[in-house]
């Protein structure tokens, strides 16, 4: 079993206008691939979904109409994946 995990670097930064469109990448390769989990890296905020956690395959996330309240740092990690016990990676995203 072989993972490759980045986003990019090791601190991503994406600037954005408000009320435009993002997309917050995370690359993860593996045999099997794993999914990709988003949060808030403030623990005390929720996605702009709501939703405390966002599952991606494509370990892309897409925020539409973004506002001043997306703006802050957001979490990528790998997640478990057919009950494999696959080593947690993370790294951040800072949306601008």
């Amino acid at each position: 079993m072989f993972f490759l995990f980045s986003s990019r670097s090791p601190w991503a930064v994406v600037n954005v206008s408000e009320g435009g469109t993002a997309e917050l990448v995370c690359s993860v390769d593996g045999k099997p691939r794993p999914p990709v989990l988003w949060s808030r890296a403030n623990k005390d905020l929720p996605m702009p979904s709501g939703d405390w956690v966002v599952e991606t395959r494509d370990g892309r996330l897409r925020l539409t109409n973004v506002t001043r309240d997306m703006m802050g740092a957001y979490r990528c990690q790998t997640a478990p994946y057919n009950g494999l016990n696959i080593k947690r990676r993370q790294a951040q995203v800072q949306l601008n």
